[in-house]
């Protein structure tokens, strides 16, 4: 928990500076969750590709949500990451993509180019610099650099998740630019090692685990507490 004043709070990130490593953070007595809580995830990624078989010199390549306009109107619909890339990335902005480098575990977000004029409705644009501080990732670079990206470190592999959801039998998108297919790419390692590592849970993922427990808990019992229970006689 941060010991200050409440900062004025934008997806989860303070507007005023905030000391030490960066959180997601809700303001009052919500819990801050450390970003090093994905970095931790990803590490965790990278071990199970490598246990199943990922090769020397390849990158895991994800997408996160796309933003999208209500039919034919400029009005923005109500934005939710992909699940995938909030559990390994934590980023809360839509068009992103990130890689994972499996030799060095390096991170590298990739995030839209906006125009100048996006600052006139939306406020100032984030610099590369201001979302490697607030996510804490290796490198950050602009979604238009991914296919130099990938021509500069020639990678053996570019593994792509692809997969089945159990439940939903919904299936998962692979990640996408133009050019990917001049490079070796696996559709098969990604998604198991991903779900695999959802299964053991890290010390700061437990926190969050338990916070949220704690909060349905109180809920539930503040509720209990206020209904008014009717003992009606039998007719």
């Amino acid at each position: 928990m941060y010991h200050m004043e409440n900062p004025m709070m934008v997806a989860g990130w303070p507007t005023a500076s905030v000391p030490g490593p960066s959180h997601y953070w809700q303001g009052g007595n919500t819990l801050a969750v450390p970003r090093s809580l994905h970095k931790e995830t990803r590490n965790k990624v990278i071990k199970n590709m490598k246990q199943l078989g990922a090769v020397l010199g390849s990158v895991a390549f994800l997408a996160g949500g796309v933003s999208r306009c209500r039919d034919d109107t400029d009005h923005e619909e109500l934005f939710r990451q992909e699940s995938n890339f909030h559990y390994v990335f934590g980023v809360a902005e839509p068009d992103c993509f990130g890689a994972l480098m499996v030799d060095s575990g390096e991170s590298i977000l990739f995030v839209p180019r906006l125009p100048s004029e996006y600052a006139v409705w939306m406020g100032s644009i984030a610099s590369l610099e201001d979302f490697k501080v607030k996510y804490e990732v290796d490198k950050v670079m602009y979604t238009d650099q991914i296919k130099d990206f990938f021509t500069s470190c020639s990678p053996t592999k570019i593994y792509l998740y692809n997969g089945v959801n159990s439940d939903s039998k919904s299936v998962g998108k692979p990640a996408h630019f133009d050019g990917i297919e001049a490079f070796p790419c696996d559709l098969e390692i990604l998604h198991p090692a991903l779900f695999e590592a959802r299964v053991t849970k890290t010390s700061a993922e437990l926190e969050v685990l338990k916070f949220a427990n704690r909060v349905s808990s109180k809920a539930h019992i503040t509720v209990m507490q206020k209904v008014i229970c009717r003992h009606d006689s039998p007719s």
